[in-house]
Protein backbone atom coordinates (compact mmCIF):
# COMPACT_ATOMS: atom_id res chain seq x y z
CA UNK A 1 0.00 0.00 0.00
CA UNK A 2 2.67 2.83 1.26
CA UNK A 3 4.84 1.93 -1.98
CA UNK A 4 1.33 2.31 -4.49
CA UNK A 5 1.51 6.14 -2.77
CA UNK A 6 5.57 6.77 -2.86
CA UNK A 7 6.11 4.82 -5.68
CA UNK A 8 9.45 4.38 -4.50
CA UNK A 9 11.36 1.85 -1.84
CA UNK A 10 13.08 4.20 -0.19
CA UNK A 11 9.56 5.93 0.62
CA UNK A 12 7.72 3.01 1.66
CA UNK A 13 10.32 1.92 3.52
CA UNK A 14 10.62 4.97 5.86
CA UNK A 15 6.70 4.94 6.21
CA UNK A 16 6.84 1.57 7.30
CA UNK A 17 9.73 2.43 9.68
CA UNK A 18 7.46 5.36 11.18
CA UNK A 19 4.59 3.20 11.51
CA UNK A 20 6.39 0.49 13.69
CA UNK A 21 8.31 2.93 16.02
CA UNK A 22 7.13 3.45 18.97
CA UNK A 23 4.89 6.04 20.18
CA UNK A 24 3.13 5.97 16.35
CA UNK A 25 -0.32 6.49 16.40
CA UNK A 26 -2.43 4.40 13.23
CA UNK A 27 -5.13 7.20 13.31
CA UNK A 28 -2.75 10.10 12.45
CA UNK A 29 -2.08 8.01 9.35
CA UNK A 30 -4.20 8.64 6.30
CA UNK A 31 -4.40 7.06 2.26
CA UNK A 32 -6.69 8.25 -0.29
CA UNK A 33 -7.68 5.70 -2.74
CA UNK A 34 -9.28 6.38 -6.37
CA UNK A 35 -11.05 3.28 -7.98
CA UNK A 36 -9.17 1.07 -5.22
CA UNK A 37 -5.94 2.64 -6.27
CA UNK A 38 -3.70 4.12 -3.04
CA UNK A 39 -3.26 7.37 -4.88
CA UNK A 40 -2.03 9.39 -1.63
CA UNK A 41 -0.38 9.20 2.07
CA UNK A 42 0.14 11.15 4.59
CA UNK A 43 0.87 10.91 8.19
CA UNK A 44 2.26 12.64 11.64
CA UNK A 45 5.14 10.77 13.11
CA UNK A 46 5.81 11.82 17.10
CA UNK A 47 8.37 14.41 17.51
CA UNK A 48 9.94 17.00 20.00
CA UNK A 49 11.11 20.27 20.48
CA UNK A 50 13.82 19.97 22.81
CA UNK A 51 13.19 23.69 24.28
CA UNK A 52 15.52 26.50 24.76
CA UNK A 53 13.59 26.27 28.74
CA UNK A 54 15.39 22.65 28.68
CA UNK A 55 11.94 21.44 28.43
CA UNK A 56 11.47 18.73 26.44
CA UNK A 57 7.59 19.40 24.14
CA UNK A 58 5.83 17.06 22.15
CA UNK A 59 5.12 17.91 18.71
CA UNK A 60 4.41 15.51 15.31
CA UNK A 61 6.03 15.77 12.21
CA UNK A 62 3.87 16.37 8.98
CA UNK A 63 5.97 13.59 7.01
CA UNK A 64 5.98 12.08 4.24
CA UNK A 65 3.43 13.26 2.39
CA UNK A 66 2.77 11.91 -0.56
CA UNK A 67 0.41 11.68 -4.44
CA UNK A 68 1.30 9.74 -7.76
CA UNK A 69 2.19 12.26 -10.00
CA UNK A 70 -1.08 11.56 -12.36
CA UNK A 71 -3.33 12.49 -9.43
CA UNK A 72 -1.45 15.39 -8.75
CA UNK A 73 -3.21 19.09 -8.31
CA UNK A 74 -6.52 17.76 -7.75
CA UNK A 75 -6.42 18.80 -4.18
CA UNK A 76 -6.22 15.41 -3.51
CA UNK A 77 -2.53 15.96 -0.63
CA UNK A 78 -4.35 19.13 0.80
CA UNK A 79 -7.26 17.33 1.45
CA UNK A 80 -5.16 14.44 3.16
CA UNK A 81 -3.08 17.08 5.09
CA UNK A 82 -6.29 18.69 6.53
CA UNK A 83 -8.00 15.46 7.32
CA UNK A 84 -4.41 14.36 9.25
CA UNK A 85 -4.44 17.41 11.01
CA UNK A 86 -8.26 18.31 12.18
CA UNK A 87 -7.91 14.48 13.54
CA UNK A 88 -4.46 15.61 15.37
CA UNK A 89 -6.29 18.22 16.62
CA UNK A 90 -9.28 16.57 17.87
CA UNK A 91 -6.55 14.34 19.73
CA UNK A 92 -5.23 17.37 21.47
CA UNK A 93 -2.20 17.49 20.09
CA UNK A 94 -0.68 21.29 19.69
CA UNK A 95 2.21 21.56 17.46
CA UNK A 96 3.05 20.39 14.13
CA UNK A 97 6.37 20.58 11.88
CA UNK A 98 7.11 20.49 8.25
CA UNK A 99 9.52 20.36 5.63
CA UNK A 100 8.52 20.99 2.16
CA UNK A 101 7.42 23.63 -0.30
CA UNK A 102 7.01 27.22 1.52
CA UNK A 103 3.75 28.32 0.03
CA UNK A 104 2.04 24.65 -0.20
CA UNK A 105 2.43 24.93 3.69
CA UNK A 106 1.76 28.57 3.97
CA UNK A 107 -1.48 27.86 2.35
CA UNK A 108 -2.42 25.34 5.29
CA UNK A 109 -1.78 27.55 7.87
CA UNK A 110 1.81 26.57 8.72
CA UNK A 111 4.42 29.54 9.25
CA UNK A 112 8.16 29.97 9.44
CA UNK A 113 9.44 27.96 11.97
CA UNK A 114 12.77 30.35 12.84
CA UNK A 115 10.14 33.35 13.15
CA UNK A 116 8.88 30.91 16.57
CA UNK A 117 13.17 30.19 17.43
CA UNK A 118 12.15 26.82 15.80
CA UNK A 119 15.19 24.86 14.09
CA UNK A 120 16.16 21.87 12.23
CA UNK A 121 18.91 19.74 13.78
CA UNK A 122 20.19 20.45 10.20
CA UNK A 123 20.77 22.67 7.41
CA UNK A 124 17.87 23.16 5.31
CA UNK A 125 16.37 27.24 3.73
CA UNK A 126 14.08 29.12 6.73
CA UNK A 127 11.47 29.15 3.61
CA UNK A 128 10.75 25.14 3.67
CA UNK A 129 10.91 24.71 7.48
CA UNK A 130 7.62 25.40 9.02
CA UNK A 131 5.35 25.05 12.25
CA UNK A 132 1.83 25.28 13.13
CA UNK A 133 0.34 25.86 16.62
CA UNK A 134 -2.95 23.61 16.02
CA UNK A 135 -4.98 24.85 19.07
CA UNK A 136 -3.15 28.59 19.55
CA UNK A 137 -0.25 27.31 22.27
CA UNK A 138 2.42 29.30 22.09
CA UNK A 139 5.10 27.28 19.91
CA UNK A 140 8.45 26.99 22.24
CA UNK A 141 11.97 27.61 20.98
CA UNK A 142 14.37 25.09 20.32
CA UNK A 143 15.60 22.44 18.15
CA UNK A 144 13.49 19.71 16.54
CA UNK A 145 14.52 15.90 17.36
CA UNK A 146 12.89 13.83 14.75
CA UNK A 147 12.49 9.68 15.74
CA UNK A 148 14.80 7.17 14.71
CA UNK A 149 13.29 6.29 11.55
CA UNK A 150 14.38 9.73 10.29
CA UNK A 151 18.01 8.52 10.03
CA UNK A 152 18.86 9.64 13.65
CA UNK A 153 18.45 13.64 12.46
Amino acid sequence: MHKAAFGGDAESRLVCAIRAAPGFDADLSLVAALDGEVVGHVLLSPCAIEGDDGVRHEALALAPVGVLPAHQRRGIGRALCRAVLDAARAKGHGIVIVLGHANYYAALGFERARTHGVHPPFYVPDEVFRVMSLDGRVIPAGSVRYPPPFAGV
